[in-house]
C-alpha cells in the first residue's frame, strides 16, 4: 500500500506542477531609453589669415580660413559671423580698410557691420562638411599693421 500511496502522491505533485506552470504567468516590462547629444563642431584651419598679407592692393575672393564642420541637429544649423571692428581692418592709428566675407558655397559677399548669418540649413551635416571663408579686401592707403577678429559660430537649430 505504501507504494501505491507514493505513486498517487507523485502523480498529484506532477499534476500540480504542470498545471500551475500552465496557468501562472508573469510579465516583465523593460523600457530601453537613451539620448544622442546634439554635437556641432569645427575642424577649421587658417588660410591666408595665417600669413601676413600685403594690403596695399585689393584682394578678391581671398580664402582666409577653411571651415570644416559637422552638426547632427535634425532641424539643421546656422553659421553666423561677426567682426570685432564692424567689418573693417583697423590700424593702431585708427585707419581702416573695409572688407566683406562669404562662404565658398554662397553667391555674394556681405559686410560684417553686425552679426550676419552666412548659412542657414534645415538638414543634418553628417561627417565633415568643408567650406572656405573668403574675403574681398579693399586696398589700404596708409602705412601700418591692420587687423580684425572675426568670430564664426556654428549653432544647432
Amino acid at each position: 500500500m505504501k507504494f501505491t500511496s507514493l505513486k498517487i502522491a507523485v502523480a498529484a505533485l506532477t499534476f500540480a506542477l504542470v498545471n500551475s506552470a500552465a496557468f501562472a504567468s508573469a510579465n516583465l516590462t523593460i523600457q530601453l531609453q537613451g539620448t544622442v547629444a546634439s554635437v556641432c563642431q569645427w575642424a577649421a584651419t587658417a588660410g591666408a589669415s595665417n600669413q601676413p598679407m600685403d594690403l596695399s592692393t585689393a584682394k578678391t575672393a581671398l580664402t582666409v580660413a577653411y571651415l570644416g564642420h559637422s552638426c547632427n541637429a535634425p532641424k539643421g544649423w546656422t553659421i553666423k559671423a561677426e567682426s570685432a571692428n564692424g567689418g573693417k581692418l583697423v590700424s593702431a592709428d585708427k585707419h581702416s580698410i573695409n572688407y566683406e566675407v562669404k562662404l565658398s558655397s554662397a553667391s555674394s559677399f556681405t559686410k560684417l557691420d553686425s552679426q550676419k548669418t552666412l548659412l542657414d540649413t534645415s538638414f543634418i551635416a553628417f561627417g565633415e562638411v568643408g567650406r572656405s571663408l573668403q574675403a574681398n579686401i579693399d586696398a589700404g592707403q596708409y602705412a601700418g599693421t591692420y587687423s580684425d577678429t572675426v568670430t564664426v559660430t556654428l549653432t544647432a537649430k
